[in-house]
């Protein structure tokens, strides 16, 4: 039992310290700071947009608003379920103009 105690504390601080790793390479990485302004830009032009066009979510969000919740936080919670690669994907496809086809 005494081994196995020392094992769940040397784990404990395993896991500690790949907590805290994890938290500089992610959260106070430079590269990604510099992105975070511009990231907070984007999520608020996501929400102004889902804000004015409630139609265009999902229609598990369409069908919170028909049973009455409050527009503006069905659309953080529809925001909040989005990875950073689809909040991308969705801002590109609604504010960056496409290519006209010429052909």
């Amino acid at each position: 039992i005494y081994r196995l105690g020392n094992a769940f504390r040397d784990y404990g601080k395993i896991i500690d310290g790949a907590t805290a790793l994890q938290f500089q390479s992610v959260y106070e990485n430079p590269v990604a700071k510099k992105e975070e302004d511009r990231a907070a830009k984007m999520l608020a032009k996501l929400y102004e947009y889902y804000v004015e066009h409630p139609d265009t979510m999902s229609a598990e969000y369409q069908k919170l608003l028909i049973r009455g919740e409050k527009k503006e936080q069905v659309v953080c919670d529809y925001i909040s379920g989005m990875t950073d690669q689809y909040s991308i994907k969705k801002f590109r496809e609604i504010y960056i103009p496409k290519a006209w086809k010429v052909f």
